[in-house]
């Protein structure tokens, strides 16, 4: 099961409130409504509103929402053809080696290789680390918010991550200056700071509607 329809699937049990459902048991090929999950145009309408928020990806009409709606596999389509970014959603998985619950990045929205990433990741109610940090108010530990800075970093560079004996070496200065909740939309800015040696330095900014959430400086070390 790709990230993406994993993530798809993740996000239909917790709009729909489908308590004691996995992933696992939503059949990728089965009609949303009538036979399949048996939605109603209620269940319509906050897909639509999850599919927007998470994805950020807008149903504009009625011929969008059939298409979209047909099934899981359809619907998972759908958010990779019209999501904005200049890298494919779909394409992420196959440049960064983690993946879910780690894979921290959502969208890339600008790239230049060797110099600047300017990167996504909206905050969900339904990420696992929540569940813990804290129960009674939910918010992304600062430890995470670094390790999305890195991840974000891995996009300056031009080949795929997979294999590559590149880790993070060193944290610099780190601040957070603001808590993430669920509900933010988080933009990762990283550039390029220098490089000598296999060793690279990274510096990251963390900002959520303007506001500044994170700084910190990267040491990156290629093996």
């Amino acid at each position: 099961m790709s990230d993406l329809k994993l993530r798809v699937k993740h996000m239909i049990i917790e709009r729909l409130k489908l308590e004691g459902m996995t992933p696992d048991q939503i059949d990728d090929a089965a009609p949303l409504f009538g036979d399949g999950l048996g939605l109603d145009s209620i269940d319509a309408l906050e897909l639509v509103l999850g599919i927007e928020q998470v994805f950020g990806v807008k149903i504009e009409d009625e011929a969008a929402g059939l298409q979209a709606f047909k099934s899981v596999q359809a619907l998972t389509d759908f958010i990779a053809e019209h999501t904005k970014s200049c890298v494919a959603m779909s394409e992420i998985p196959a440049h960064l080696p983690h993946r879910y619950p780690f894979l921290l990045v959502d969208r890339i929205l600008e790239r230049e290789p060797g110099q600047r990433v300017v990167a996504e990741k909206l905050v969900t109610a339904g990420e696992p680390y929540l569940q813990g940090h804290f129960p009674d108010r939910p918010l992304v530990p600062g430890a995470l918010l670094v390790e999305m800075l890195a991840q974000a970093g891995g996009f300056l560079e031009e080949d795929s991550l997979h294999g590559a004996g590149i880790f993070l070496a060193g944290i610099q200065d780190a601040r957070f200056r603001a808590p993430a909740f669920p509900g933010d939309r988080l933009r990762l800015e990283v550039r390029l700071a220098g490089a000598f040696g296999g060793l690279m330095k990274l510096e990251g900014t963390i900002t959520c509607e303007g506001r500044e959430v994170c700084t910190a400086s990267l040491l990156v070390k290629r093996l």
